[in-house]
């Protein structure tokens, strides 16, 4: 026997999202790694997450994925691609984000689940690649 409840995330306090947000390992995963094993998102402190990526000019899709889709972030349907430095809104089980990369380089992803109804992904350039003739 067993007792199942569930509860509608409209109607759950703040921190049961919270909770259940950190309850799943998430994970970038992208069309710049042929939508691979997907790369972990480090807890940098209180709801903020980060990774990196490196990156080559081009259009590069990506989502925010648990193991067993638990969780699963992306875009909706018609929004524009990321700008690098913008705060992006994200949804709950929606298309894939697209970012427009004009330079190589490595790119910082940051996903900010402060505030569990508006959860926000922000791409941001680090570190340039050199290249050495």
């Amino acid at each position: 026997d067993a007792l199942l409840e569930f509860e509608f995330w409209s109607s759950a306090r703040t921190e049961r999202k919270h909770q259940f947000l950190a309850q799943w390992p998430i994970k970038l995963k992208s069309s710049a790694d042929k939508w691979g094993t997907g790369l972990p998102m480090r807890l940098k402190d209180a709801g903020h997450y980060s990774t990196e990526i490196a990156l080559k000019p081009g259009k590069w899709e990506f989502r925010f994925d648990s193991p067993g889709a638990e969780i699963s972030l992306g875009a909706n349907p018609g929004d524009a691609p990321l700008q690098p430095g913008v705060d992006h809104a994200l949804q709950w089980h929606w298309k894939n984000l697209s970012l427009a990369i004009e330079q190589t380089g490595t790119y910082e992803v940051s996903l900010n689940l402060k505030d569990p109804d508006h959860l926000l992904v922000n791409v941001r350039r680090v570190e340039a690649v050199i290249a050495i003739p």
